[in-house]
C-alpha cells in the first residue's frame, strides 16, 4: 500500500519511467530473487536457500499471479520472466542458491504454466548467473551446459541471461557462452564495476569492455 510507506512500488517506479519516455520500453523483465520464504529450504526469503522438493507447481503460480497483477492492476505488460537471480552466488539479502537440476525443473514447469495460462508470448530468461564463465560450476556458461543436456529445457528457455560481476580483469571465455547457449539469445541484464567511485573514462572503460566483448567474443545481443 503507497499510502502506508515512502518505499517506491515496482509498478509506480515503472509507470513514472514510462510516463517519461519518448521512445516506450520494448522489453519489461520480472526478476524474482527468491521464491516466499514458505516454498523455501531454509524458511526465509533471504540467506539463499533454495526451493523446497515439489515445490515447482507452487512457485510458478506465485510467478503467474505477479505477471496477471501486474497487468490486471496496472496495464503493465511483463514481457519476460526470470524465476532466478544469481543462483551461483550466496549472499544474505532476497535469494535462492538454486542449482542447474532444480532450475531445469522450475523452468520446465513454468513453461507450462504460461501456456496454461495463455501467456506463452513472455519470454523466460535464465539463469541470470553472477559470472559468465569460470572454470568451477558457478557460472551462465557451467549453469547452460548442465541445463541444455535437456532438449526440453532448452526448448523452453528463451533468453540466456548474466551478469558481469566476477569479469573485472575481462578476461572471460565470452565465446564458451555463446557456444553452450545454442544460438539462444544472450542478454547482460546487470553489470557494474561494484563500490567504484571513479566517474572518469577509466571507469567507463570496462563497461566498453564489456559491451565489446559481450558482442564480439559472445554473441551477445542486449546488454
Amino acid at each position: 500500500d503507497p499510502n502506508q510507506s515512502r518505499t517506491r512500488y515496482v509498478a509506480e517506479a515503472l509507470q513514472n519511467a514510462f510516463s517519461l519516455s519518448s521512445n516506450g520500453f520494448d522489453h519489461v523483465i520480472g526478476n524474482c530473487n527468491s521464491a516466499p520464504g514458505w516454498l523455501k529450504t531454509n524458511g526465509q526469503h533471504n540467506n539463499g536457500g533454495t526451493l523446497i522438493s515439489g515445490g515447482e507447481s507452487e512457485y510458478s503460480e506465485f510467478l503467474i499471479a505477479f505477471l496477471q497483477g501486474m497487468k490486471s492492476r496496472y496495464d503493465i505488460d511483463v514481457t519476460a520472466i526470470s524465476p532466478t537471480n544469481e543462483p551461483d552466488y550466496e549472499v544474505t539479502y532476497e535469494s535462492m542458491n538454486t542449482p542447474p537440476s532444480q532450475l531445469s525443473s522450475i523452468i520446465l514447469n513454468l513453461n507450462a504454466r504460461l501456456t496454461t495460462a495463455q501467456l506463452d508470448h513472455i519470454k523466460i530468461i535464465s539463469p541470470e548467473c553472477f559470472r559468465v564463465e569460470n572454470s568451477n560450476n558457478n557460472s551462465t556458461t557451467n549453469y547452460i551446459n548442465t541445463m541444455f543436456t535437456s532438449p526440453a529445457v532448452e526448448s523452453a528457455l528463451d533468453i540466456v541471461g548474466t551478469h558481469t560481476y566476477a569479469d573485472s580483469g575481462h578476461n572471460a571465455n565470452w565465446n564458451s557462452l555463446k557456444i553452450a547457449s545454442q544460438n539462444k539469445p544472450i542478454w547482460v541484464t546487470e553489470s557494474a564495476n561494484l563500490h567504484s567511485t571513479d566517474q572518469s573514462m577509466t571507469d567507463a572503460a570496462n563497461y566498453i569492455k564489456w559491451m565489446l566483448r559481450g558482442f564480439n567474443d559472445g554473441g551477445m545481443t542486449a546488454y
